[in-house]
């Protein structure tokens, strides 16, 4: 028969007649995956209903969690999240608050998960970590349903092309699998992999990605809906949902930037399972590929017109991310990513293919994961004769075997394979240092769509062994024990993510070299007070990273609380030379070189600060001080002020301010400051004090008392309250009231030397009293 017949389109709900059609009911597709799975089947209804309980299951106990890690910048210190921080600012800072032009950005653009948050946050009215985990909890049990369906799609178009419920031009009933699918969602629900993306809130940048990368896929899917020749190949398409999946994966890539990726992954499945299109099979002369030429196949010119749509959408997207970055690409430094700043492109490939086996890896066996995983974590590799090399080159050579047996085959279990490889490695493409360095070296949140592909591999493993006799019980039980011992794990690693000190010391198992770790154990000791066991950590951090920054920075910081000043200098000298633009590092430095008396050099080191960073409150307040310390209260005075003007809630400032003006006999302008720290900042009880100071030096004595009196209300058991208060009784000739409260200082503190000295005076002068 001639390969140039013109073939009749099958329409979507119409059967084409066929003059050879054999009975349908004797025509059964015989379904290869689910005919000897061991295990029950469910409807929609059900297999949804238990996949979104497990979901919940698994991560209920995250719900006490703290903000941790990345939390704490991302939501706590993001100033985006404030009330009075407006939406559109969302779109012109990155992930973190920081404006995405700045030199400083990590160019993180993800708008959409930051507004998240702050629905979040205002819905509460504060940021409450537990409706955040809430809202990440529901997020992943809706994934869990959504891939529930992607994997119905996948195992069903495997088969057959044609839409579920329909039938094929010769008569065959098209089945959907239920138990494969079922399967792969209950592995995907569980996996481990994806306890950073749900126990960590600002996973939420993946899980919402996720979400519309699935409804991207699935309007795909529905833009070729319409109309198949006999072979079941999509003629035309709706070009609205087509339209929609770009607006879904722009969406997607607005969460997080991995979202894009799903416009790549369409066109592979439209190439791989709609069109039946292998590209081993290309090179054969079958009638299939033989009549690809022929200008009245519109199935060929449909494929075209999509694939252009994709083309051009998807480049128009990364374009426009790329805009919006302005200054640049991110800056990392060697610590983020040790392998891509190695000189050698061949030492550089080593790592990278190294890096990919032990993210491939990580999903088969997730028993390594950690909150980091730079610096020392994994070292590199500097020589074709490391004995590690042998797990990239094994890990490859499965990979061609896997790739060539399959693309050079037209079952529907190689259909299955192949599109589930690109289904994992498409997603992963962004992390791959491929297109661009990235800023990390092993991330498990970049795993979570990629596992969306290894999940329905790990099925079709069962699927397949389950085909062999006697085994059944066998892979039962392997099944069970799988889902088990994956939901213990994921049950356990939530419990490290419920605050940092967990999370941070479960990662010394793992990466004991990563002086990350030991720096956020550190730093987690110093914030609680634990201050011996905080420089332990620090210099064990810079033992095995010296040029860490940051960790010398925090001991510098540690050892001038201690009054260690002159070794403190030291540390945050080193900090500042090794990066120069270090803000934080030369206002501590600054703060050292006050409490040294080298003023000039202290003097620069803070002028310095605010050079690298000119929003900075904290290093024009220290400025200040040290103009005190000069007696240059003139530039004090300013310094102050702007450090007010930064943040009115500077509370420590507005305290210096009015004091410093008190002390030098400026009263009326103290007083002026005082009031407007007090009408800028709720329960400022210090200022209270202060302006209850101010006014007695002024003669104001009731309104005195009444500032005093508000003071007591949130400090009742400060002695010098008391005392204070007295000297107006005592100024405003009222003895006996000045008796009670000098008393009632020295009751609280029997030693308040300024107390017991005016009660002496105050008998003095009034030999009755008392």
């Amino acid at each position: 028969m001639s390969n140039n017949r013109k073939k009749k389109p099958f329409i979507m709900g119409k059967k084409v007649k066929n003059d050879h059609q054999q009975d349908p009911s004797k025509l059964q597709v015989v379904d290869p995956f689910d005919s000897s799975l061991p295990l029950p089947s469910f409807n929609t209804f059900y297999a949804c209903c238990l996949i979104a309980c497990l979901a919940i299951a698994c991560y209920i106990n995250s719900l006490p969690g703290e903000f941790v890690f990345d939390d704490v910048e991302a939501i706590t210190g993001n100033q985006d999240l404030l009330p009075n921080t407006s939406f559109s600012a969302l779109f012109h800072h990155d992930f973190w608050g920081t404006p995405i032009d700045s030199i400083h950005s990590h160019k993180s653009y993800r708008p959409l998960t930051v507004l998240s948050f702050k629905l979040n946050s205002m819905m509460m009215g504060k940021l409450n970590a537990q409706a955040f985990h809430w809202v990440n909890i529901i997020l992943h049990a809706i994934i869990c349903i959504q891939y529930y369906f992607f994997a119905r799609t996948l195992f069903t178009a495997c088969i057959h092309p044609f839409p579920h419920g329909q039938q094929s031009h010769d008569g065959q009933t098209i089945s959907t699998p239920l138990r494969a699918p079922f399967l792969a969602a209950l592995i995907f629900t569980i996996h481990p992999i994806h306890t950073e993306c749900v126990a960590s809130i600002v996973g939420r940048a993946e899980l919402l990605a996720a979400i519309f990368y699935f409804l991207a896929f699935s309007s795909y899917q529905r833009s070729l809906q319409t109309e198949f020749d006999e072979d079941g190949r999509p003629q035309r398409v709706q070009w609205s949902y087509q339209i929609l999946t770009l607006i879904f994966a722009a969406i997607a890539m607005l969460c997080k930037e991995q979202g894009i990726t799903i416009m790549g992954f369409c066109l592979v499945y439209d190439l791989l399972i709609n069109c039946r299109f292998h590209p081993f099979l290309i090179f054969r002369s079958s009638s299939s590929y033989s009549s690809m030429n022929e200008k009245q196949n519109s199935w060929v010119r449909s494929l075209l017109y999509r694939a252009l749509f994709v083309l051009l959408g998807t480049s128009s997207a990364i374009y426009f991310r790329y805009l919006i970055m302005k200054s640049g690409p991110p800056q990392f430094r060697p610590s983020d990513n040790p392998a891509s700043f190695e000189e050698s492109r061949f030492i550089r490939m080593l790592n990278y293919n190294y890096i990919y086996t032990i993210h491939a890896w990580l999903l088969i066996s997730p028993n390594w994961l950690c909150f980091d995983w730079s610096m020392g974590c994994i070292p590199l590799i500097k020589t074709v004769f490391d004995y590690r090399c042998l797990f990239p080159v094994l890990f490859w050579i499965i990979m061609a075997i896997v790739i060539c047996s399959n693309c050079s085959s037209n079952k529907p279990s190689s259909r299955l394979i192949n599109i589930s490889l690109a289904c994992a490695i498409i997603p992963f493409i962004p992390a791959s240092n491929i297109l661009f360095r990235v800023g990390f070296v092993i991330a498990e949140r970049v795993l979570y769509l990629p596992s969306v592909g290894y999940c329905i591999l790990l099925t079709y493993s069962f699927c397949v062994l389950s085909r062999r006799e006697g085994l059944n019980k066998a892979i039962l039980a392997g099944i069970v024990v799988l889902l088990i011992g994956y939901t213990c794990k994921t049950v356990k690693r939530n419990t490290q993510w419920l605050n940092s000190e967990a999370l941070f010391v479960s990662a010394l198992d793992i990466c004991p070299l990563n002086a990350k770790v030991h720096y956020n154990i550190g730093k987690v000791y110093s914030d609680s007070g634990k201050e011996l066991l905080a420089e332990e950590y620090y210099r064990k951090a810079i033992s095995l990273e010296p040029n860490y920054e940051q960790a010398l920075n925090n001991l510098g910081n540690l050892l001038k609380d201690r009054k260690a000043f002159d070794e403190a200098e030291q540390y945050l000298k080193r900090a500042v030379q090794l990066r120069k633009d270090f803000a934080a590092a030369w206002m501590n430095l600054g703060i050292v070189q006050s409490d040294l008396g080298k003023f000039k050099e202290a003097e620069n080191s803070l002028r310095t600060a605010t050079v690298h960073r000119s929003y900075y409150p904290d290093a024009y307040y220290n400025l200040g001080n040290l103009y005190i310390a000069t007696n240059e209260l003139s530039k004090s005075e300013a310094a102050f002020i702007k450090a007010i003007s930064q943040t009115e809630h500077h509370k420590l400032a507005w305290n210096n301010l009015v004091l410093m003006l008190f002390n030098t006999g400026n009263l009326e302008r103290a007083e002026r400051y005082a009031r407007r720290g007090i009408q800028e900042n709720a329960n400022f009880s210090e200022m209270h004090h202060l302006l209850g100071n101010v006014l007695g030096k002024q003669k104001k004595y009731k309104e005195a008392i009444h500032h005093f009196e508000l003071a007591m209300l949130s400090h009742p058991d400060d002695p010098a309250l008391y005392a204070n208060l007295g000297v107006v009784y005592h100024l405003n000739q009222n003895p006996t009231q000045a008796e009670f409260y000098y008393k009632k200082a020295l009751s609280i503190d029997p030693h308040f030397k300024t107390a017991r000295d005016n009660i002496s005076k105050l008998k003095r002068e009034k030999p009755n009293v008392g």
